[in-house]
């Protein structure tokens, strides 16, 4: 209700007030903006944060959060190892050509260079179809809130989406990252093989 009403039923007069919120500019920190109004108030007066009055919202997000991160490692994890995976069932499949491309003079870092075209596609692939599907679940929730959550654990009656371009960007960039390095590695590893001693002239 408006201020007058509450100053009039407490018989306040019109400079009094229960409380102020400070609102921060992005970036800056709660807890040193807190201390340093609390040192300019008079000794009947406190300072709260936001944090602290809805400790149990701030501890849910935290937990969230730091789900978030493990599920994103497991991901990765997965990823890299399926990579590794169908690195090592195409050497296999192609042992034979591989060997040949090394009898004809194919240096290692030639042959590398192939595998690692070949699989980059793949990979190009593999994220784009990745982000069509999540950027198209995301927008099937944001419009139709098709994932409910109890509102008594969780606060809120559906599963909330946020969009951060910064984030899908850098999600993209370490999942190519690590993808990446373990192909390279897997690459480096089999053609260190030798696949050459596979081939058998008839």
């Amino acid at each position: 209700c408006d201020l007058r009403r509450i100053q009039r039923l407490n018989n306040w007069p019109e400079d009094w007030v229960e409380g102020c919120e400070v609102f921060l500019h992005p970036g800056q920190q709660a807890p040193p903006v807190a201390t340093q109004l609390l040192a300019q108030l008079d000794y009947d007066l406190k300072v709260t944060t936001t944090a602290s009055t809805y400790a149990h919202i701030f501890n849910w997000l935290t937990i969230m959060r730091k789900n978030a991160w493990i599920f994103i490692a497991l991901i990765l994890l997965v990823a890299s190892s399926n990579l590794a995976s169908i690195v090592l069932i195409q050497t296999m499949e192609r042992t034979s050509i591989i060997g040949i491309l090394s009898a004809l003079g194919t240096s290692d870092g030639q042959i590398r260079h192939i595998m690692f075209w070949i699989n980059l596609h793949m990979i190009g692939r593999g994220i784009f179809w990745g982000n069509l599907v999540g950027v198209g679940l995301y927008a099937l929730q944001h419009r139709f809130k098709l994932m409910k959550l109890n509102p008594a654990y969780y606060h809120v009656s559906h599963v909330p989406m946020a969009w951060d371009w910064r984030m899908v960007v850098g999600l993209n960039g370490l999942a190519f990252t690590v993808v990446v390095t373990v192909l390279l590695v897997s690459i480096t590893m089999i053609v260190r093989g030798k696949p050459i001693q596979a081939v058998r002239f008839r």
